[in-house]
């Protein structure tokens, strides 16, 4: 199970959001509210073949572009690892 970290970045928090962690607050405990209740986060990921994730690529060592203008850091190759372990495509 993935768990939130707390950052002062919202992109950082956003990431975790889109892996299935709970985002928000350090104080909140609920359970994040998925936009579409049908299915777990895995189901879902599983039937589309995709793990989309946002990011600014402003945040380097994080997110940032590299000298070719590709997308590039620690929270894309994670992205891209997962997906790579799930066997579906990574979108970013």
């Amino acid at each position: 199970m993935l768990k939130k970290i707390r950052t002062r970045r919202h992109d950082r928090i956003g990431f975790w959001r889109a892996c299935g962690g709970e985002g928000g607050s350090a104080s909140s405990s609920a359970p994040a509210q998925s936009a579409n209740p049908s299915g777990s986060l895995i189901e879902r990921i599983n039937n589309k073949g995709t793990i989309t994730v946002g990011t600014e690529g402003t945040y380097a060592p994080f997110t940032y572009h590299d000298k070719d203008g590709k997308l590039t850091g620690y929270d894309v190759e994670v992205t891209r690892a997962v997906a790579n372990k799930l066997g579906v495509k990574s979108r970013i």
